[in-house]
């Protein structure tokens, strides 16, 4: 029986060296995604089981650091193939997105008023330029009234600000 046990115990530890060695070895290269995600990381509360807790409202924070912050939250809400187009010259698309097998073309609006149909227009366009089948706007706020008669009429999704919410909860 000693003997057993010994071996065991020599696995244990093979196994705990090994894992530790791959922590060491793809920590670098997980250290900007962490970075980046810690803004939306679950973080136990006593009140609830689990809730999001958000370093910066998203109402603060700018244009590139909002498309960041989507790229993050539609991630961890089932979305792949996830990325950002460049900075420049993105053609109305800011972030590319997969889910359930359809594309998305989606224009991230960081506004501190409503989005007007300008918005809309670009992901319109944005999504036949990048071959996508779904454009959406997203945005912290809320959208004018021409922007969602426009939507409507050319099959765009609006995000706004309390489906946001509901990703952040979800």
């Amino acid at each position: 029986m000693g003997r057993k046990r010994r071996k065991a115990r020599r696995r244990a530890k093979k196994n705990d060296l090994s894992i530790q060695l791959l922590k060491l070895m793809f920590l670098p290269a997980t250290l900007p995604i962490a970075v980046l995600s810690r803004a939306i990381m679950p973080k136990h509360d006593a009140k609830r089981k689990h809730t999001i807790v958000w370093k910066r409202d998203f109402d603060e924070m700018n244009g590139t650091e909002f498309e960041q912050f989507c790229v993050q939250l539609l991630k961890r809400n089932g979305f792949w193939q996830v990325r950002q187009t460049p900075g420049s010259g993105d053609r109305g698309v800011d972030v590319l997105a997969t889910k359930a097998g359809h594309n998305y073309a989606i224009q991230c609006k960081r506004y501190s008023g409503s989005v007007g149909n300008g918005a809309v227009q670009q992901a319109y366009s944005g999504k036949a330029i990048y071959n996508a089948d779904i454009a959406v706007v997203m945005t912290n706020n809320y959208f004018t009234k021409q922007a969602i008669e426009d939507a409507r009429k050319l099959g765009v999704q609006l995000w706004n600000r309390d489906i946001i919410k509901s990703f952040m909860s979800s």
